[in-house]
């Protein structure tokens, strides 16, 4: 009785393994939130770090998170950037401040749409040192990511700007 009771414990065991195992690593959604966790990571500029190999290094990372043929929207005033060129060029322009940013994205809500595309609703925040003052400022937005599945890899392929709800 007592061998039936440990294979019993080993098959539960097992099963257990299998199935965390799926949900940590398999899973769609952690596997969208995770591409997002490593791009905000790649998006970040440690204080310090403003050394030219770091600077590209960074963009060389960033062509593996979008389609070549992303469409990202920055607002109702801006150009719209249809290409992953475009998008790694304008990132390549920006210039971050001497004490770094940390970009980090939070409250992040996936929607599958089917095994292959998925929408990410989710919380842009910037943190970066205010020049004046030395204290921590953050900024933050609110943003759509459209994603879809290539080459098993979750990559975006829209971007836009939520609008905060207006005040009645």
């Amino acid at each position: 009785m007592k061998t039936n009771g440990s294979i019993y414990v080993a098959v539960v065991f097992a099963l257990l393994a299998g199935y965390f195992t799926y949900q940590w690593w398999f899973n769609p959604s952690r596997a969208i939130k995770r591409q997002l966790g490593e791009l905000a990571a790649t998006l970040s500029v440690p204080p310090g770090s403003r050394s030219d190999m770091d600077r590209l290094a960074r963009l060389a990372r960033l062509r593996g998170y979008f389609a070549p043929d992303v469409q990202v929207t920055m607002g109702p005033r801006l150009p719209q950037l249809t290409s992953r060129d475009a998008l790694v060029g304008a990132i390549a322009a920006w210039n971050p401040p001497a004490g770094g940013w940390d970009i980090s994205f939070g409250d992040v809500q996936i929607t599958l749409d089917s095994d292959s595309t998925a929408r990410a609703y989710l919380t842009v925040a910037i943190t970066s040192t205010d020049p004046a003052t030395g204290q921590p400022a953050v900024d933050t937005r609110e943003a759509k990511v459209g994603m879809a599945k290539r080459d098993d890899i979750w990559v975006i392929t829209t971007a836009e700007p939520v609008p905060a709800p207006q005040r009645p």
